[in-house]
Parts: C-alpha cells; structure tokens; sequence
C-alpha cells in the first residue's frame, strides 16, 4: 500500500499530530508528512514544533491529521523558528526594500496598506474592496512573469503573452484543467471575471431615497398646524388648572360646532393617509441581477475545491480520488463549499 492514510500530497501539505509512541518527548508534536516508505511502511514527517527532532519515520497508527487550530498552530511556531523561514523572510523583506525609497521601510509601508484598506472597507464597504482587491491580484498574476523577467519588456510583450498568462493562471488554480483548455477559452474567462467585477465595482447600491410628503397640499399643513396650537392652548391651559388647584377643564373653552367640525375633518384626512398604496418591493432599477461577480467566484471556488478532490498525490486528475480525499478534507473548507453552494443557488429562489 503505497499511503494507507492518504496523508502524501504533492507538495507536501497535510499536517499530522504524533500519537501513541513510546517516546513522550514526541507524543503530541506536529508535522508536516513528507513522504511514504512502502518498504518499512513508515512516513516521513518534518516535525514542525521542535527542530530538533527533525525528520521522523513514523507508522500510520502513530499519526492523526491535525485539526485545523493545530495546524495553523504549527505553521506559526514553523514560520517563527524555523532558520530557512527566516533567510526567507530577510530575502523578502530586502527585495521590498528595493522597490521602496530609501526612506521608506517595509514595514512602513506594510502599515500604510492596511490603513488604506479600513479606510477603504470603510467608504466603499467590504464586499466591493475584496472584489478589487481580487481582481487587482489577478491582474498581477498575469503581468507580474513578464514584468519581472530580466530582458526589458514592454506593453506589447504584455498583450501578446496575456492568452499564455491566463491559460496558466488557470490551470494552475484549477489543476485538472491543464492540457485541457486553450489560451483563448483561458482569455475569455478571465476577461469575463474582470468585467463582472468591474461592473460590480461600478454599481452603485444606494437605494433610490423617497422623496418626502407634501403636506402644504389641500391645505393639510394648516389644518395640521392650527391643530398643534390647539394643542399647545390646551395643555398650557391644563398645566395652568392644575398648578392653582382647579378642577380639571376648568378653563378650556366650550368646543363650537365649527371647532369640532374642523378636528372631525382633520381626523378623516389623517385616516384617509392609512390609504395611501405603497409599494414595498425593492426598486426595479437598483434590482441586482441573479448572477454577479459574488456568483462567479462561488462557481470558480466551487471548481477549484471539486478539482481538488479528484487530483491525486502525483498530480493526476481521476474520479477515483474523490472518496480518498473528501475522508480529509478539513472542516473550513467544507464551510466554503457550503457557502459557495449557497450563494450560487440563492438567486434562483
């Protein structure tokens, strides 16, 4: 059995808690699983936790996939520690350097960004700052090979190697698409996705504001406002009462025929308002159509997560692998699929 517990992906990225062995120093530590010697039936795991372990042959019945809180777990205290993540992240941190002024900082700059996308989620609200965040990043995913390759490069080199761009972009996203698709198939989506996020971008979500009641009609605000003084009368006349001991109404004048004409009229327009038809349905030019950019990245989160399922560990895509993998598919990403299902199915009812 070349991987009883289907922990062998390629690259590596299954994450497994060490259990049951005779060595406590060991019990419970993380790891990433490199590989699967059939001939000792062990696998090799690169413990995470402790460097100084390094890299230990274990038996499947001494190894569980980590939970999800574990392997972030051990992706940070790897991240931390470990001295090839570190020259990593000093190699990094001097090629940003590069692109800055001298004067500028990384880390300055890395603050600056962050500022800019609350204040950005703030204006413009979240949904619409993670669609341009998405569509910036892939925009850079297609120019970024070209723009960073040692030979000068200009926008012509740009536009004929975009269909080449996004054919691998796709099939690096989607796995089981490569081999499978053509440059201008691969152009066409993407442009599709530019174009519904733009138009997501460039719609305005404000609902239309109802213009207010013109009360100065047929006379309505008089009425309305000769009422409010009666009112007033009344009640400073009924503080007065009270204030000197009277009985109460003792100084309200006796209503006359026209006064309680007046008041019966007002009340029958008050009434007659409860008439007034208005329509609570969402306004037909703000209406969204069924299918946005947020449908279209749940179709593409969609493909890409059931892409991921049939793809074995040596890269290949078949049907057969998709009861192996849903058995180790971490919770989160069921989540999404719940979520993806979600959103696409949603319009429809």
């Amino acid at each position: 059995m070349s991987d009883p517990s289907n922990f062998v992906t390629d690259p590596p990225s299954v994450i497994v808690k060490v259990i049951n062995t005779a060595r406590e120093d060991v019990n419970g530590q993380l790891g990433l699983v490199l590989n699967y010697q059939s001939d000792r039936q062990r696998y090799l795991v690169q413990c995470m936790t402790n460097s100084e372990l390094g890299t230990l042959a274990l038996k499947p019945q001494n190894l569980a996939k980590a939970s999800t809180m574990e392997s972030m777990k051990a992706q940070f205290i790897y991240m931390k520690d470990s001295p090839y993540m570190r020259r990593q992240y000093q190699q990094y941190y001097q090629k940003a350097q590069s692109y800055l002024p001298p004067q500028v900082k990384p880390e300055y700059a890395a603050f600056g960004s962050l500022l800019l996308l609350f204040v950005g989620g703030y204006f413009f609200g979240f949904t619409k700052l993670t669609v341009l965040i998405s569509l910036v990043a892939i925009v850079a995913l297609i120019v970024l090979p070209d723009l960073l390759s040692s030979t000068a490069v200009s926008w012509k080199v740009i536009l004929r190697n975009f269909p080449t761009r996004c054919r691998e972009l796709t099939e690096q996203t989607v796995p089981f698409l490569k081999g499978k698709i053509s440059n201008r198939v691969a152009m066409m989506a993407v442009l599709m996705m530019l174009t519904l996020g733009g138009r997501t971008l460039f719609t305005s979500s404000m609902p239309k504001k109802i213009a207010p009641m013109d009360l100065d009609k047929e006379g309505s605000s008089s009425s309305a406002s000769l009422s409010m003084d009666s009112i007033k009368e009344y009640y400073k006349l009924g503080f007065e009462d009270a204030t000197a001991g009277k009985s109460f109404g003792s100084s309200i004048p006796t209503t006359t025929s026209s006064q309680v004409s007046s008041d019966e009229e007002l009340l029958r327009e008050l009434d007659d308002m409860d008439d007034i038809p208005i329509d609570y349905t969402k306004d037909p030019d703000n209406k969204k159509s069924a299918f946005g950019m947020s449908q279209a990245m749940s179709l593409f989160l969609l493909a890409r997560t059931l892409g991921g399922l049939a793809q074995g560990p040596d890269g290949s895509w078949n049907v057969a692998h998709v009861a192996a993998n849903i058995q180790t598919m971490d919770t989160w990403k069921w989540g999404l699929v719940g979520y993806g299902l979600y959103n696409v199915l949603s319009p429809l009812f």
